[in-house]
Formats: structure tokens, sequence, C-alpha cells
């Protein structure tokens, strides 16, 4: 058996409710990523 363990700490699915006073509004890092692959796979 073998496992795969992905560990998604601070992937940022959204912004917390102090983003702003971080500079963070808006930060969706897991769909710009998801976004940046599938333009690149429709590139290649």
């Amino acid at each position: 058996m073998k496992v795969v363990l992905l560990v998604l700490d601070s992937v940022g699915i959204g912004e917390a409710s102090d983003a702003a006073a971080y500079g963070n509004m808006g930060s969706v890092t897991l769909q710009y990523s998801t976004e940046a692959v599938a333009k690149k796979t429709k590139e290649d």
C-alpha cells in the first residue's frame, strides 16, 4: 500500500478576515495556480 499525503498549509483558498491589514485582499493562490496550469497546458 502506498500513501500520498499532501499538506496544503497556507495554500490560499480565500482571503482571511484580516487580509486588508496585511495587503492580501483578493488572495486566492489555489485558484490562480490552477488557472496558470490550465493555461500552460493549453499552450503546449
